[in-house]
């Protein structure tokens, strides 16, 4: 257990890495992040494959950067 997640009990601290999305160049391949530019479409089956490999809810997110 982490300091995020031991601070804030039911908390899930992740880090990724970009590979297995479907976002095209700049943001090529696993772009989270709607607020970028990047196809809202893309985005959403990039969170729906990042956030669904780790059983969490897409909804229940609070992502930064």
């Amino acid at each position: 257990m982490g300091p995020v997640e031991a601070a804030l009990p039911g908390t899930l601290a992740v880090f990724s890495t970009r590979r297995g999305g479907v976002s095209r160049p700049p943001w090529d391949e696993m772009n989270a992040s709607y607020s970028v530019g990047d196809d809202p479409e893309a985005v959403a089956e990039n969170r729906r494959r990042l956030f669904g490999g780790l059983g969490v809810d897409p909804d229940g997110v609070a992502s930064c950067g």
